[in-house]
Formats: C-alpha cells, sequence, structure tokens
C-alpha cells in the first residue's frame, strides 16, 4: 500500500493517521492501515478477518479459540475439555500427557513421565530414562536399578547391602562406620577411640602418627614429623630431614645441624660465631658491621666516615674514589673518573685511549 505522509490534508473524520500514513479514517491501525474492529483483526501486522465469537491470532492467521488452539505457530483443533499443547499438536490432559514432545496415555492416578514414556509413580519409578519397580518403602535409584534403601544403599554404581546402624560405602563396599573406615578404597578396622587413616591403614591418633604415609609412634608431649620418622619438638628439631637435639633457647637450622641464634649463625651453611653487637655474614665468615664491611668475599676494616667497596678493597667516599677497581684521591670539587684515573672536570678532560688532557 502506498503511503501518504500525515498533514494538513489529513482531515478529521474523514481521514486518520496510522504510522505517519494518512489512511481512510476507520476503527484502528494495522501497520500503515486501517481496519474496522468489528470484523478483522490485526495478526502480525496483516489484517485478517475475525473467527467466531473468541477470535484470536496464531502468527498472522486468525482462529476461533472455542473450537481451536494455536501451538507453536500452527491452528490445532482444542482436544476435549482439558487440551494443552505438545508441541504443534494438541491433546486432552485428563487422557494424555506430554513427554519430551510425544504424546502419551496417562497412567494411573500418579501420572509422570520418563523420556518420552509414561508411568505411574505409585508403582513405577525413572532410574535415568528406565523404568523400574518401585523397590519397598524407601525405593531410590542407583544408575539405572531400583533399590530399598531401608535395606541396601548404592555404593559408585553398585547395589550392596547395609552394614550395622551406620552404613557408608567405600568404593563399591559397604561397611558399618562405628567398627570399621575407610582409607583409600580400603575397609579397616577402627583404630581405638581416636581412629585416623594413613595411607591404606589405620591407626589411633592417640598413640601414633602418620609422617610421609607411615605409622610412628608419637613422642612426648610436643610430637611432630620428620620425613618417616618421629620426634619431640621440645627437646629435638628437624634439620632438612635430619632430627637433631634444640641448641639453647633460640635454635635453629643451618643445613642439617642445630645451633643456638644467640651465639651463634648460619654463614653460607657454616656455624660462626656472632661477631658484635651487629653481626652479619661474608661468605663462610661472619664479622661485625660495625669495624668490618665485606668486599667481595672479603672482610675488610671500615674506612671512614663513609665507607665503600672497591673491589676487594674499602675507601672512604670522602677523599677517595673507585676509577674500574682503583682507589684514587678525589680530584678538586668536581672529580671524574677517565679509566682507572681521577681527574677534576673543571680544568681538564677525559680524552681517547684513556689520557687526561
Amino acid at each position: 500500500a502506498t503511503c501518504s505522509p500525515c498533514g494538513s490534508n489529513c482531515i478529521y473524520p474523514f481521514s486518520m493517521c496510522c504510522s505517519n500514513c494518512c489512511v481512510s479514517r476507520s476503527s484502528s491501525c494495522c501497520g500503515i492501515r486501517g481496519y474496522d474492529t468489528k470484523f478483522s483483526m490485526c495478526c502480525d501486522g496483516k489484517i485478517v478477518s475475525r473467527f467466531g465469537l473468541s477470535p484470536a491470532c496464531c502468527g498472522t492467521r486468525g482462529y476461533d479459540t472455542k473450537f481451536s488452539m494455536c501451538c507453536n505457530g500452527k491452528i490445532v483443533s482444542r482436544s476435549g475439555l482439558s487440551p494443552s499443547c505438545c508441541g504443534t499438536r494438541g491433546y486432552d490432559t485428563k487422557f494424555s500427557m506430554c513427554c519430551d514432545g510425544k504424546i502419551v496415555s496417562r497412567f494411573g492416578l500418579s501420572p509422570a513421565c520418563c523420556g518420552t514414556r509414561g508411568y505411574d509413580t505409585k508403582f513405577s519409578m525413572c532410574c535415568n530414562g528406565k523404568i523400574v519397580s518401585r523397590s519397598g518403602l524407601s525405593p531410590s535409584c542407583c544408575g539405572i536399578r531400583g533399590y530399598d534403601t531401608k535395606f541396601s544403599m548404592c555404593c559408585d554404581g553398585k547395589i550392596v547391602s547395609r552394614f550395622g546402624l551406620s552404613p557408608a560405602c567405600c568404593g563399591t563396599r559397604g561397611y558399618d562406620t562405628k567398627f570399621s573406615m575407610c582409607c583409600n578404597g580400603k575397609i579397616v578396622s577402627r583404630s581405638g577411640l581416636s581412629p585416623s587413616c594413613c595411607g591404606t591403614r589405620g591407626y589411633d591418633t592417640k598413640f601414633s602418627m602418620c609422617c610421609d604415609g607411615k605409622i610412628v609412634s608419637r613422642f612426648g608431649l610436643s610430637p611432630a614429623c620428620c620425613g618417616t620418622r618421629g620426634y619431640d619438638t621440645k627437646f629435638s628439631m628437624c634439620c632438612n630431614g635430619k632430627i637433631v637435639s634444640r641448641s639453647g633457647l633460640s635454635p635453629s637450622c643451618c643445613g642439617t645441624r642445630g645451633y643456638d641464634t644467640k651465639f651463634s649463625m648460619c654463614c653460607n651453611g657454616e656455624i660462626v660465631s656472632r661477631s658484635g653487637l651487629s653481626p652479619a655474614c661474608c661468605g663462610t665468615r661472619g664479622y661485625d658491621t660495625k669495624f668490618s664491611m665485606c668486599c667481595n668475599g672479603k672482610i675488610v676494616s671500615r674506612s671512614g666516615l663513609s665507607p665503600a667497596c672497591c673491589g676487594t678493597r674499602g675507601y672512604d667516599t670522602k677523599f677517595s674514589m673507585c676509577c674500574d677497581g682503583v682507589i684514587n684521591s678525589r680530584s678538586g670539587l668536581s672529580p671524574a673518573c677517565c679509566c682507572t684515573k681521577a681527574y677534576d672536570t673543571r680544568f681538564r678532560k677525559c680524552c681517547s685511549g684513556c689520557r687526561i688532557c
């Protein structure tokens, strides 16, 4: 249909504006066209005739809801007194049901779907898409099989008998947690009042402990593990997998040996005496940073108030400077290095070949 834009030519009461198009006056608009709602209706932008006393749209088509229904865009006859849709088909919910898009008969008083099949939940149950008989008063599923939870249990997809008053699963086997326990898939007897697992074995945590998969006796009041061995942390300590005696009040490890940090220190794996009030390490030796310093692994005396290192030697930066590993006196007010020599940049310069010119 052609569109004449709305404007002064669209005169009431002979015309009306539909989507900015001037059309002959009627009851309502359908896109850019007008229609009489008494005889027609607008279905998805298309004008169609009204159907019956209860008209409705199904896509671009009209139908009478008293005799038909719209199922996923398709007009179908109403089915019975309780009609409904199953995909593009109609059915009566009083006698049928829709199971995964398939119409099937209702089963019993408690109907339900199992995939595309129907069943009565009073006598059957659905186990992973398979209809099976209800098992006992407390039915449940184990894979595609049914069982009575009062007498059996499902262990990793296998139905086994319930064990005792506190049943549980250990892999595909059942056991009574009151007398046994499951250790890495193996059923073992409960050990003592504080049972636990160590690999596939059980032990009593009150008297033993598990060290790297090995059961060992508890040592003292503060037991701990050192590899596969046990020790008492009150009297011993574990240094890189070796049990050694605690050293003094401030014990620590230096490799596989113990020492007292109050009197000694560990320098690159060697135990040395603490040097002065400000001890530090220089390689495998100790020194007092208040009086000495470490220059490339060599202990040297602190030089002046502004000490520094030049290779393995010390110097005072206030009076000297380090030029390529050689200590030189500071030259003037603007000292600089020219290779291994020092000069005053105010009066001289560094020329090619490390010459001061």
